[in-house]
């Protein structure tokens, strides 16, 4: 006997809603995060303004690397929540599974993995 399922969803729903939500904000944290990371990294010397005597900075700035790591983690607490909500969430095969959430997750471990390996300082 075969059973057919009737799908009475009828789009996304607010929780739906609030999950896309977050991975915008999560997303736009972590382009906040790359921006920090632009003012807080070394600056390049290139040959030119070696040549004029032009300094440059060759430390990483210490003001903004601590707001660099807590955007950092925040956006890796947020994907992990919603990863969490989303697995929870999604039951069913024909569900949406959202990979740039884990793509985005990946990303975050990498620049935190090489933070704290020592490639920052």
């Amino acid at each position: 006997m075969k059973r057919t399922f009737v799908n009475r969803r009828k789009g996304p729903d607010r929780f739906q809603r609030l999950l896309g939500a977050l991975s915008v904000l999560c997303w736009v944290l972590f382009l906040v995060a790359l921006i920090v990371f632009h003012y807080a990294r070394p600056q390049v010397n290139y040959g030119y303004l070696d040549y004029k005597g032009i300094a440059t900075r060759q430390h990483w700035d210490a003001a903004y690397l601590p707001w660099f790591i807590r955007s950092l983690w925040l956006c890796f607490g947020i994907t992990i929540v919603e990863v969490l909500l989303r697995i929870k969430r999604n039951r069913r095969k024909n569900d949406y599974h959202y990979y740039n959430i884990f793509i985005l997750m990946l990303m975050v471990i990498g620049a935190l993995g090489s933070y704290y390996v020592g490639l920052f300082t």
